[in-house]
C-alpha cells in the first residue's frame, strides 16, 4: 500500500494538489488582499433606509462633494437630528485607482449625463454628443473626477463678496478651506501657509511617474512661466495637487462620511432618489422631501 505525503494530498477529490494548488491559493490570497488594502464598503456609513425616523432637524438631498461636508458639520451638533439622502451606494473598489477613472464615466455609479448636440461640439462622438460624468454615489463626482485639487480664483470670490455676497470674499472663505484639508504636500513657505493640517480631506501629488514632467516644466519657465505658484500668483506651471490618500482616492465620502459613521444623530439612507421638496403653500417654507426607496414612495 502506497503512503500519501501530506504535500501532495488533495482535500478535495479530483483536484490537482502540490505546488499548483499552493500557487492557486497564494494567488487568491494575494487578491483578497489586494481588494483590503484598496478600500472597504465597511469605512462607510450604514444604509439606514429601511429604518429612518418620522421627523429630522436638517435633511441634506445629495451625499456628494457638497453634502457630505454639510452632513458632517451639522451632525457635529449632537443634538441635531441629520438624514443624508443619497440616490447612489458606495464607491466601488475601481474608483479607489486614480489610473482607472475613465472606467468609471459611464458605469453604474455615474448618473450618465450627456451634452446635447451643438454645431462645432462634440463631433467626433456618438450622435456629436459628450459623455458629462457627474457621480451617483457616496461623495458624488468627487468620487469619480479627476481628482484635482484645484480653488477658484481669488478674484471670483472678491468679485462675488463686491456684488453683495457677503462673506464670500476670499479672506472670508480661506479659512473653512484650510479647515477641511490634511496639506501632506512641502510645497514651500508660501503654499504652505494657504494650506490646512489635520482636517479631513488629505492632499497629495501625484506619484512622478511620467519622465517628460520635468523637461515640459522646464519648456513652461523658458516661456516666464512661474513654478513657485500660491494663491496670489495663480498663473503658471506646477505639479498639480491632487485629492489622494496614500496613492488612492480621497473622495468627500471617505473624507468626511467614514469618520462619523459611528454618530447617532446622522442616517445616511442610500439608494433613495429624491423627487420633490415638500413646500407649506401659505408659508411657502421647506417642510420634507418626497424620495424614492426602490419602488417604495417615502416622506
Amino acid at each position: 500500500m502506497e503512503s500519501c505525503s501530506a504535500a501532495t494530498m488533495s482535500p478535495c477529490p479530483g483536484h490537482v494538489a502540490g505546488v499548483p494548488q499552493m500557487l492557486f491559493t497564494q494567488f487568491i490570497n494575494t487578491m483578497m488582499a489586494a481588494q483590503c488594502a484598496l478600500g472597504s464598503p465597511e469605512i462607510y456609513p450604514e444604509n439606514m433606509s429601511h429604518k429612518l425616523d418620522s421627523e429630522y432637524d436638517f435633511i441634506v438631498v445629495g451625499a456628494g462633494s457638497a453634502g457630505s461636508v454639510i452632513a458632517n458639520r451639522l451632525s457635529e451638533l449632537e443634538n441635531w437630528k441629520v438624514l443624508l439622502l443619497e440616490a447612489g451606494g458606495d464607491p466601488t473598489l475601481t474608483s479607489e485607482i486614480p489610473g482607472l477613472i475613465f472606467s468609471t464615466v459611464g458605469s453604474s455609479i455615474d448618473w450618465g449625463y450627456k451634452t446635447e448636440p451643438q454645431e462645432g461640439m462634440c463631433q467626433g462622438m456618438k450622435d456629436k454628443q459628450c459623455r458629462w460624468p457627474r457621480g451617483k454615489v457616496l461623495g458624488g463626482s468627487s468620487s469619480i473626477n479627476a481628482m484635482l485639487h484645484v480653488r477658484g480664483h481669488r478674484k471670483d470670490f472678491d468679485n462675488w463678496a463686491a456684488m453683495g455676497n457677503t462673506g464670500w470674499s476670499y479672506e472670508d472663505v480661506l479659512p473653512y478651506f484650510k479647515k477641511s484639508e490634511d496639506f501632506t504636500i512641502d510645497a514651500g513657505e508660501n503654499v504652505s501657509n494657504l494650506h490646512g493640517k489635520g482636517g479631513h480631506l488629505t492632499i497629495e501629488h501625484y506619484a512622478d511617474i511620467h519622465p517628460l514632467r520635468p523637461a515640459l516644466i522646464g519648456a513652461w519657465k523658458e516661456l516666464g512661466y512661474s513654478e513657485n505658484l500660491d494663491d496670489e500668483n495663480m498663473i503658471g506651471v506646477t505639479t498639480s495637487f491632487a485629492n489622494l490618500r496614500d496613492g488612492k482616492r480621497c473622495s468627500t465620502a471617505k473624507a468626511f462620511l467614514a469618520p462619523i459613521k459611528e454618530r447617532p444623530n446622522i442616517h445616511v439612507s442610500k439608494f433613495s432618489q429624491a423627487t420633490k421638496i415638500l413646500i407649506d403653500e401659505e408659508t411657502k417654507t421647506a417642510y420634507g422631501v418626497q424620495f424614492k426607496v426602490g419602488d417604495t414612495l417615502k416622506k
